[in-house]
Parts: structure tokens; sequence; C-alpha cells
């Protein structure tokens, strides 16, 4: 079966997250995505298994200029670059954007940052919780006037990857229109800004009142999540014909005769009473009962469950958005699987993350046709190295 990017050559020399995640989403959609890491500085094992599945792997120093060369060479017979560090560091090194360019004029180069390669903030450094803290994610978080709180996911690491990813195949795709190549410049800030979209809003008149804050449970009292006996429920009732829904059943009828409610827009003023009102009618009830009895006035809801229930759920499983497989040196585990399925060219996952450098003498010989001397000299000068065991910081 074909897949969507077959042909299309990767480097990627990024690390931690955001950025290996884009390499890994392309070699999920087919691309061959060569990973090349530090033999001084592995990433720790749950990186590592998270972003290093699908890839080739090599470890190859490239402040040595025999390992530095061997990126060029790689770079020669590539067509995406995706890289990550500051950009004082890429330049120092020589691996930036302008050098990779002169070697190969048509590359794409994808570049992750904390805030972007523009404006009084281009290149300082930063991480997951720097591009929330600029962004007003934690404000939202933490609620104003409340102390500032971290978002609980590494949402910007993630939603970076998925930038660096799209941005290099829009880039891709201009690039077989006109021959050209560009660089790709996506940032932690950036992705925090985008996610936020929705609440950045702001005209003569707007006032900014979304929820936000440590106790917050959803978006509204007909939008939020309750607890019934033995449990959660995610209840969303934002149209008046799910509101006629509710009310119809026996449960939640007096609420149709409480003049509070009668309007949107009275429902919309005495929010916290209706949350009230519908928490105590919720808590009487299982949360088998409470979701046959939504369901069947046509009312959406659904249960709540925690990950270790999502791992299991047959929908998710079936969906491939939850994967379980066996692993060469860390046994069964499940990881998350990909949200866009393509009918005619679906993603395939790649096969587990190896053990780091696995390839590195096979991408040598095969792909740049190094001689086994030549193979040789590199392990024995320190510039290369192989099947490396990521380090367990984030093992149990």
């Amino acid at each position: 079966m074909n897949k969507a990017l077959e042909g299309v050559r990767v480097i990627d020399i990024s690390y931690i997250v955001a950025g290996p995640s884009g390499g890994r989403t392309l070699a999920e959609y087919g691309a061959e995505v060569i990973k090349i890491n530090n033999p001084v500085n592995v990433p720790d094992r749950t990186h590592w298994v998270e972003a290093g599945r699908g890839k080739l792997t090599m470890l190859v120093d490239l402040k040595k200029k025999a390992g530095l060369q061997i990126f060029y060479d790689l770079v020669q017979i590539s067509d995406i670059v995706v890289e990550n560090m500051r950009p004082d560091s890429a330049r120092r090194l020589g691996v930036d954007y302008e050098t990779v360019r002169k070697l190969k004029p048509d590359i794409i180069y994808s570049k992750v940052t904390a805030f972007g390669l523009e404006g009084p903030w281009a290149g300082h450094p930063g991480y997951e919780p720097q591009g929330q803290a600029v962004s007003g994610v934690m404000v939202r978080a933490g609620g104003r006037g409340n102390v500032p709180g971290n978002g609980p996911i590494p949402m910007n690491d993630y939603f970076t990857g998925l930038s660096c990813a799209e941005g290099a195949l829009m880039a891709l795709l201009e690039r077989d229109r006109t021959g050209q190549g560009q660089l790709v410049d996506t940032a932690l800030s950036f992705s925090a800004t985008t996610i936020q979209s929705g609440f950045a809003l702001d005209y003569p008149g707007f006032v900014r009142n979304e929820p936000e804050g440590t106790a917050l449970k959803g978006q509204s009292a007909l939008s939020r999540l309750y607890q019934c006996s033995d449990g959660w429920i995610a209840l969303a009732a934002p149209k008046e014909r799910d509101w006629l829904g509710l009310v119809s059943l026996s449960e939640f009828a007096a609420l149709n005769h409480d003049a509070r409610f009668a309007t949107a827009e009275g429902r919309k003023l005495n929010d916290e009473a209706l949350a009230s009102a519908l928490a105590t009618a919720l808590a009487r009830m299982t949360v088998r009962e409470a979701l046959a009895k939504l369901s069947s006035a046509g009312v959406p809801a659904v249960r709540h469950t925690t990950h270790e229930e999502m791992y299991e759920d047959p929908v998710f499983v079936g969906a491939g958005l939850v994967v379980h497989r066996e692993h060469e040196w860390m046994g069964v585990f499940q990881h998350v699987g990909l949200g866009a399925h393509l009918s005619e060219t679906p993603a395939q996952l790649g096969d587990p993350a190896p053990l780091i450098g696995k390839d590195t003498a096979r991408v040598l010989r095969d792909y740049l046709g190094y001689t086994s001397a030549q193979i040789q000299k590199l392990f024995v000068d320190g510039v290369v190295e192989t099947h490396q065991v990521p380090h367990a910081r984030n093992a149990q």
C-alpha cells in the first residue's frame, strides 16, 4: 500500500519533544526519517519511546568535523531538515538554515524555537512552561487574580511538533510547484497563542469573561463535567433542542418551570444556579443511569475516563488511537496512535523506537556509500556510536 509521504527523506537533528514529534509525524505518514542524536546527550526513555518510533537512528558527534560532514552528506540526499536548537547554537555548529541551503538550495528546513526567529525574544531559550507563560495560558489555568498555573499537559510541545510537520509539508508542496526550498519558522509561543485563538478576540465593547481557574469544570452549566454517584460525565447541551431534551426527562422537569431558566439568556445569567441544580440531580444517579436517560432524550453526554480506562477502551483501540505493542527492550507497552486517517494512503505506525544509534553503520554504508574502513575509523575516532539504551529518568 502506498504511503502519503513515500519518497520523502527527513534528517531530524532535534531533541526533547517538539521537534522529534514533528519528525515522528512525518515518519508515520510515510517519510523516511533519519534521527541523529548526540552520543553524549542521549534522550531519556520516555521521550525516545514516544518520539523515536518509525525512525532510523544514528549517534553522531556533530561537533567533530567528520561528524558534521556526515550531516552535510545526508542533507544532499534529503528533502527536509528538522532542527530545534537556539539559532546561535545552530550557527556555531554549522547546521543552520543559511549554511544548509548553500549545500542544497531546495532544502526545506523546519525549525522549532521557543519564541520564533524575529523580534527581541528571538534566540531566547525556553521550554513548554515558557511558551505557556508568555501567552496567557498560565493566567487562564490559574484564574485571573489567582496564582498562575502550569497547563496540565505539554500542549505546546505537541502542537508545535504538528506545526513543524505541517509547515514542512506546505513547503514541500510549494517546492513541487516552484523548485524552491524555504525556512519554516515554528515556535512554542506561536503554538500557545494559536490554540487560544477563540479566547484572544478583542474589539470595542468586548468583555473577557470566559471561565478559567483550577476549579474549572467546563464552559457553562450546560457544557461541563458533573459527578454522579459512581463517577463523572461530560454533559454538552448548548443548543435549544438539547435543553428541551434535557427538561423532557422527569429528573430535570422542574427546571422547565423555573422562570430563571425559561430562556437561553436567563440560563446564561443564572449559570451557577443552573449548574447547582443539575449537579444535585445527577449526583443521585449512577453514570450508567445518567447516560442512558440523557441519550434517550438526545442530549450529548459521555463518561469521563482515566488514562488506564482509555488504554483498554475498544473504541480508541479500534480507531488506532491507543496501540499496544511489544518492544524489544521495554516489553509490552502502549502509546497513542494518529488522529488523521487517510482512506487511500493510511498512516502506518513505524517500528517501536529502537536502541539509539542502531542504524548508524547501515546509514553510512547504504545511504552514503562509506566503506567498511571509513566506518570503522569513525567509530574508533569517537565520531559515531551505536546501540545505546536511553536513560530511564521517567521510567517506573
